[in-house]
């Protein structure tokens, strides 16, 4: 059951966080007419993730298909987070940074952005209960059912988390928002890159230096601490709403009885989205804790330098098909 509910988990959380992101960043900075595009690039990315993984079971090679899009995805990352730089960097000096002016790059990039990213966090989680049914005993079965559901429970668990920090995060001041946006779609873009250099090792596309080696390595051996960041940059967003919440209370006094109950429910609403996002946080990353904790196997991969080349791609392979932490030794 750990081997579909942690990666779906995963996979759903990176998708809920990636969304969250872009939108309090098109929020708070007013380019409101780029909704359109954020939404139709995370539904159509949803609606591929089924045919790709459909395709790299069937007639497709996984290797090829996920390093491809992940290098056309940190490229449009990394092209996301300059753009949100240069919009940080001439806040309030540069007309052309309204949400009128808004035109067909930021469109396009992130439409493409966020289709990308959604197919492959969606590949993931798609390919998930294929290996469910290749292990099972039979089509009908109580380990099935119950994986299946964990599966379930992991995806309307991400969905509730990004759909609360969406609602929370409207109205927060742009600035800290535009940061902890690119900090989120930098560290995506180092991601994209370590799988699209993965896959280009396994298929030969790129020899193995030593400087490469001594690169890929440490990043491969990181991977899971990707995830964390963006964790932690769900939580920096939510602390920023809930600070800004505070710093904008206005105060009762002098207030007709109708504006007085508007205040107050509008207070109660926040802080009900500021506890609820709190707890599933907390539930989060607690439930990804107790199962990073349970009993994982490490496997070592012994390597000296000269004779890394024939074993990189087994060890990329073995990342690759298993949950397992793989460390490499350098001797």
């Amino acid at each position: 059951m750990l081997k579909v509910l942690v990666p779906t988990l995963k996979s759903g959380l990176e998708v809920a966080f990636l969304l969250a992101m872009l939108y309090a960043y098109l929020d708070s900075t007013g380019r409101k007419s780029l909704f359109r595009p954020l939404k139709w690039g995370a539904l159509l990315g949803m609606a591929a993730a089924p045919g790709l993984a459909y395709g790299v079971e069937v007639f497709l090679e996984r290797e090829v298909v996920e390093g491809a899009l992940s290098l056309v995805a940190a490229a449009l990352a990394l092209g996301l987070a300059l753009w949100m730089g240069w919009g940080l960097a001439t806040y309030g000096r540069v007309p052309s940074a309204t949400d009128r002016k808004a035109g067909p790059l930021p469109w396009a990039l992130i439409f493409l952005a966020t289709l990308l990213l959604v197919a492959l966090r969606g590949l993931e989680i798609a390919l998930a209960p294929t290996r469910v049914f290749v292990e099972a005993t039979g089509l009908i079965s109580t380990e099935l059912a119950a994986t299946l559901g964990a599966a379930a429970l992991a995806l309307a668990l991400a969905a509730l988390v990004g759909t609360t920090l969406i609602k929370l995060v409207a109205g927060v001041g742009p600035k800290r928002v535009t940061l902890l946006a690119i900090v989120a779609l930098l560290v995506l873009v180092v991601q994209q890159a370590t799988t699209a250099v993965q896959m280009m090792l396994v298929r030969g596309v790129l020899p193995l230096t030593d400087w490469l080696f001594a690169i890929i390595v440490p990043l491969i051996n990181s991977y899971e601490a990707f995830y964390y960041v963006l964790f932690a940059a769900a939580c920096a967003l939510a602390l920023v709403a809930a600070w800004e919440w505070r710093r904008r209370k206005q105060p009762l006094d002098g207030l007709n009885p109708a504006q007085r109950r508007k205040l107050r429910a509008a207070s109660r609403r926040t802080a009900g989205l500021l506890g609820t996002v709190g707890v599933l946080l907390a539930l989060v990353g607690s439930a990804l804790a107790a199962c990073a904790s349970d009993g994982r196997e490490t496997i070592r991969f012994a390597l000296a330098k000269p004779e890394a080349i024939p074993y990189m791609r087994d060890l990329v392979k073995e990342y690759n098909s298993s949950q397992d932490e793989v460390n490499v030794v350098l001797d």
